[in-house]
């Protein structure tokens, strides 16, 4: 089952997932990188524990099997709407912030549609991967 996150645990399962590639997280790091206090990042923890997407352990804060595989559907879904916008002529910057504010929303069905239906691109207009085997 996928939680509907706001577009603030958006910002932050994104951000653990971004920036944990080699080693883990610390509340004071993810404190910064979010602009928030720690005592903001931990309410935003611990409702990310309870839809079983981060856990922190040592100080560490990691993501789960489930919030890796939600972090990639955000990133397909982020990626593909990127792709559209830019194909229909909005600058790439400012499709990146604008599809930053729905692109959590969106169902599973509906990007899969979409990805079709846009032939199955492969590229973000940033040059990344866009990864249709983890959407959320």
């Amino acid at each position: 089952m996928t939680a509907e996150l706001t577009r603030r645990e958006r910002d932050c399962l994104i951000a653990i997932g971004d920036n944990s590639t080699n080693f883990p997280l610390r509340l004071v790091e993810l404190s910064r990188l979010m602009k928030i206090k720690p005592p903001s990042a931990i309410e935003l923890l611990k409702k990310l524990e309870k839809y079983n997407y981060v856990y922190r352990k040592d100080g560490m804060i990691m993501l789960t099997g489930d919030g890796t595989e939600e972090y990639h559907g955000l990133l397909t879904s982020h990626r593909l709407f990127e792709t559209l916008f830019v194909r229909m002529g909005i600058d790439e910057e400012r499709a990146c912030e604008a599809v930053s504010s729905f692109d959590f929303m969106m169902e599973k069905r509906t990007v899969n549609e979409l990805m079709v239906g846009m032939g199955m691109p492969r590229i973000c207009p940033h040059g990344k991967p866009i990864n249709d085997e983890n959407m959320h």
